[in-house]
């Protein structure tokens, strides 16, 4: 097996890599990696260099791994400047650092990308070579991969090179629910009485909430993504890291498993917000509104696609980090793993001793969140 760093997705054919490609991993397609690089969000002159991880058998693409050589910490969605502090206080430069994970994307994927007819414990064994071998190469601190699926948690810690570390997010979970409806009595009374009043609201404010597949994307759709987008940036005060040029792309193949809520008044789009469908897995990524319209963003982000769930019989939808008010729409905190390896023996003992605190924090306010979900008791 030969391994080979690529700097670019576009030295790959696109069909040798989509056939690594998971069944309902939209993140990890070559056409959406190759947008996030062409269209200048994700290259080196925003900080992510591309130093994707290949393996081959016989000229045949058996494995890979995006990742991308990083000089911030930004757009990752997970905080390790505590760590960057621990290097700069032993001496030892953090950055680059070496990051595989879609970028701008915090949704869990497949960061081994593997063959179905390959055995997976040694492909995953030659790709962390590849990403150890990556990181000495080009003067990296360290390996992150992010966002871990269980079963490629399962195959990195069984490797034994890697150290874990956790966040959490806030999933939904399908229970085969026939309905919305029958979704709201699962919840307690209180929760459920707010989610009809909130929908009863948006309903009578005058705006037209449609759901726009992929086939009916066009680029008068995109530019109002990015401009919903941008929007909601400035609400927040950052600079956004998605460029227009991104969302022109979405009506070709890199969006092909995109999907955007859309709200209207006076037959203009105000609003929108984006999501991916593939397999059984919905996730929530980008919104953002021009109009004040209360409660428009949960409707938006949350309702309108937990009943595109329901209604297509997908089991998982994620909709993104943070937001505790994601709890009461009925969203459950699930701890998502990552793996990490640290070049220098000061750091990597540093940040050993450090994880099993941290996985213990990170835990207490999951544990609370569980126990005061947004579900009816027994």
């Amino acid at each position: 097996m030969e391994l080979r760093l690529l700097t670019s997705i576009a030295e790959v054919e696109p069909d040798a890599w989509d056939a690594l490609v998971g069944p309902d991993d939209p993140f990890s397609a070559h056409a959406y990696l190759r947008a996030l690089e062409d269209s200048g969000t994700a290259c080196p002159s925003t900080g992510w260099h591309p130093c994707h991880v290949t393996l081959w058998e016989d000229g045949r693409l058996v494995g890979a791994v995006a990742a991308y050589l990083k000089d911030h910490g930004r757009a990752e969605f997970v905080f390790d400047d505590h760590w960057a502090m621990t290097a700069w206080r032993l001496g030892v430069p953090y950055y680059p650092k070496l990051v595989a994970m879609t970028p701008v994307t915090p949704a869990t994927g497949d960061r081994l990308l593997i063959r179905a007819d390959c055995e997976p414990r040694l492909v995953t064994a030659r790709l962390v070579d590849g990403l150890l071998e990556a990181a000495r190469h080009r003067g990296a601190s360290s390996v992150h991969l992010l966002y871990l699926r269980p079963e490629q948690h399962a195959l990195l810690a069984a490797d034994g090179r890697l150290v874990q570390s956790v966040s959490v997010q806030l999933h939904w979970r399908n229970e085969g629910y026939a309905s919305f409806a029958g979704y709201l009595e699962r919840l307690r009374a209180p929760l459920r009485k707010q989610i009809r009043r909130e929908r009863a609201a948006l309903a009578a404010s005058g705006l037209r909430i449609e759901l726009v597949p992929h086939e009916r994307f066009d680029a008068t759709l995109t530019a109002s993504l990015a401009r919903f987008y941008r929007a909601n940036c400035l609400r927040h005060g950052f600079v956004g890291y998605l460029t227009d040029e991104f969302f022109a792309a979405l009506v070709g193949p890199a969006g092909c498993h995109a999907l955007a809520v859309v709200a209207h008044r006076d037959g203009i789009a105000v609003a929108g917000a984006l999501a991916f469908e593939k397999g059984g897995r919905l996730y929530g990524r980008w919104w953002g509104t021009l109009v004040e319209q209360p409660f428009l963003h949960f409707e938006l982000c949350y309702y309108r696609l937990i009943e595109r769930a329901i209604e297509r019989g997908l089991h998982h939808f994620e909709a993104g980090p943070g937001g505790a008010h994601k709890l009461r729409r009925g969203l459950q905190p699930v701890t998502v793993p990552a793996m990490h390896w640290f070049a220098d023996p000061a750091l990597a003992r540093a940040v050993r001793r450090s994880l099993p605190h941290e996985r213990r924090w990170v835990g207490i306010p999951a544990r609370d969140l569980k126990a005061h979900g947004p579900f009816r008791r027994g």
